[in-house]
């Protein structure tokens, strides 16, 4: 016969459960945004036509300049790289019991994290606002979507 569960025992297992329904639902959402990804990938030696209707910014981290000079390249252009020190302030947040360096950019709307941020925050429904963002050096990554993060500081 099992005992009755109160008090503390009753609200560390419905903690418990929550957090358990909630590590679920995030993984489905991690596989859905990925399989998502998969299928908006073009396929190999097809170009994907530019006016397709889709007005989604392209962002680019590289600096382009034209450079005269007596053997110009092809596309006449000087790729510079963009310093890897950004200035700015990173905030340490607590985020499901783990403490996460966090850049904090006032002017920005979303902000690049890597995959592995997936698994802390929830989906946003939408679609997201770009395809790929164009890292420092010229490397491309693809953008898998767009979730929000709930996070907590000093201040609260």
């Amino acid at each position: 016969m099992a005992l009755p569960i109160c008090g503390a025992q009753e609200v560390d297992v419905v903690v418990a459960v929550m957090d358990d329904e909630r590590r679920a639902r995030r993984e489905q959402q991690c596989r859905e945004a990925r399989d998502e990804l998969a299928r908006r990938q073009p396929e190999p030696n097809v170009e994907r036509s530019r006016d397709d209707g889709d007005e989604r910014a392209q962002v680019r981290l590289t600096q382009r300049r034209r450079e005269p000079t007596d053997t110009e390249s092809t596309d006449g252009e000087t790729a510079f790289g963009v310093l890897a020190e950004d200035g700015l302030p990173t905030a340490t947040m607590d985020m499901e019991g783990k403490r996460l360096p966090v850049k904090l950019d006032s002017g920005a709307r979303y902000s690049v994290a890597g995959t592995d941020w997936m698994m802390r925050g929830e989906r946003v429904s939408r679609r997201a606002p770009v395809d790929v963002v164009e890292g420092i050096g010229g490397f491309v990554l693809k953008v898998v979507g767009v979730w929000t993060f709930d996070m907590r500081n000093a201040f609260g």
